[in-house]
Parts: C-alpha cells; structure tokens; sequence
C-alpha cells in the first residue's frame, strides 16, 4: 500500500516537517509535480499561481519550486499550489 511512517517521539523537527509536507504533497489535496510539454532552458523557468476564483497571478520564488530534468517537470518543494488554482509555467527553450 505504500505510505509514511516516522515516531511522533523524534525531536527532529525538520524530517517531520519533511514528512508532512509529503502527506500533503500526496494526499489529493494539492499536486506538487508540473509535467513540461517541451525541454526548457532551465535558467529561463517562470512559475505564476493564480488563487482558486481569479486574482491576480503571483510569480513564485524559485526557493519554493525546482526543475527536474529527469522529469521535464517543476516540483514544488513548498507553498504547494491550493486545489483549483491556476499553475502557469512559463519559459524558453
């Protein structure tokens, strides 16, 4: 079935960080993984989020997302997009 385990006893805060932002990652709540159509140049990556029900786009940080070649992808490591939020990618080639 696969999944997460780790003791709630461990004081170390950071893997349990780690951990529940996995949860989170895999939960169906949100999608953290963004598959590219084309092979970027990766230095040109623009990543925007618009909230659930229009606003205004907000550009991410690169701090809170990263291109994986191995995927053609971006991943969100943090700040995961909300369910029913608009992800646009954009970049050169």
């Amino acid at each position: 079935v696969g999944g997460l385990t780790d003791t709630i006893c461990n004081l170390n805060w950071p893997v349990l960080d780690d951990i529940a932002d996995e949860i989170v990652a895999n939960s169906g709540g949100t999608q953290d993984v963004f598959p590219l159509t084309r092979v970027p140049n990766a230095g040109t990556i623009v990543v925007r989020v618009r909230p659930p029900g229009g606003g205004s786009s907000v550009t991410q940080p690169p701090t809170v997302w990263d291109y994986d070649p191995a995927q053609n992808a971006v991943v969100f490591l943090s700040q995961f997009p909300t369910t029913g939020s608009q992800v646009s990618i954009i970049y050169d080639l």
